[in-house]
């Protein structure tokens, strides 16, 4: 089992994953606003690539 991405802790099935995500976008919405907020971010919050985010969310308008 890959240990690296997801902080150490990969999710289970793909809806856990989507919440995570989402989860995640949220915190950073909180923290740099909605407008500042981007995949990067989102995806540094979660311990991934920004292509694991556009796996689950094609893009940052999908996600909000």
């Amino acid at each position: 089992m890959r240990t690296r991405g997801w902080r150490g802790r990969p999710p289970r099935t793909d809806d856990e994953a989507r919440a995570r995500i989402i989860e995640a976008t949220t915190r950073c919405v909180e923290r740099f606003g909605p407008h500042k907020t981007g995949l990067t971010d989102v995806a540094e919050e979660l311990g991934v690539t920004r292509a694991t985010v556009y796996r689950y969310f094609g893009t940052i308008e999908e996600l909000f």
